[in-house]
């Protein structure tokens, strides 16, 4: 259901990203998209999916197919100088942020894509998420990144039992923070104190052979999940 004070922004950015059929359930379970950003080559993931973006941003040094920008009014295009020190990831964010400003609504924001490639490019982005304007979600290839607010619980249904699930802090809090967990193979009392609080957990038998979901709170700091895409996350 879409939340009246809520305005859900999609950026599209450059690198890797997965194909549309891997992420149909993600915005199945999501609210639709009211605005739309192609950073760069995210143009070219952009109209793979067939969405229709409210802006296109960038240099526009990375699009293999020039011609495609032809397809798009002048007036959504914002050129950027390739000559600076901000990605063109970072300036949509920045943009996001401004139009849920602008509409007086809080921004849940979804990044699609910058996955692979370069590793500056996919670490900045994970830096990111220790700012206070930071996006929701990140889609990569394989995995959906879901950021989890300080004191709040994500319930996570549909996972198989194979699947991995994964507790990341942010870049800002290599120790402290904590997650309460119920329904994985390893509690969050065994999660690790340093770094990472858990990688490639699962869902426990018990709870996989019950169906019932998995239960995730972040206290003391932010964390991340990293998940599936068969999982449906609902946070509160």
């Amino acid at each position: 259901m879409q939340n009246p004070e809520q305005v859900h922004i999609v950026i599209f950015t450059g690198g890797e990203a997965p194909e549309y059929e891997k992420t149909r359930l993600y915005w199945k379970t999501h609210p639709q998209a009211d605005y739309v950003i192609a950073a760069d080559s995210g143009l070219e993931t952009c109209a793979s999916y067939a969405f229709s973006p409210c802006v296109i941003m960038g240099d526009f040094d990375s699009i293999q197919d020039k011609a495609l920008l032809d397809y798009y009014k002048d007036d959504i295009k914002v050129p950027f100088d390739a000559d600076k020190d901000f990605t063109d990831t970072e300036l949509a964010v920045e943009k996001a942020w401004e139009i849920a400003e602008k509409l007086k609504k809080m921004p849940f924001i979804t990044l699609v894509g910058g996955d692979g490639g370069r590793i500056d490019h996919l670490l900045n982005i994970y830096d990111s998420f220790s700012k206070e304007k930071h996006v929701h979600s990140w889609l990569c290839n394989e995995q959906c990144i879901y950021y989890l607010q300080k004191d709040s619980e994500a319930e996570i249904n549909g996972l198989k039992a194979q699947d991995y699930v994964s507790v990341a802090r942010l870049s800002k809090a290599y120790t402290g923070g904590k997650a309460v967990s119920s329904g994985l193979e390893w509690e969050s009392t065994m999660f690790r104190k340093e770094g990472m609080p858990s990688i490639s957990n699962r869902i426990s038998s018990e709870y996989s052979k019950a169906r019932l979901p998995v239960k995730i709170k972040a206290e003391e700091e932010s964390l991340l999940l990293i998940l599936p895409y068969n999982a449906v996350v609902t946070c509160n």
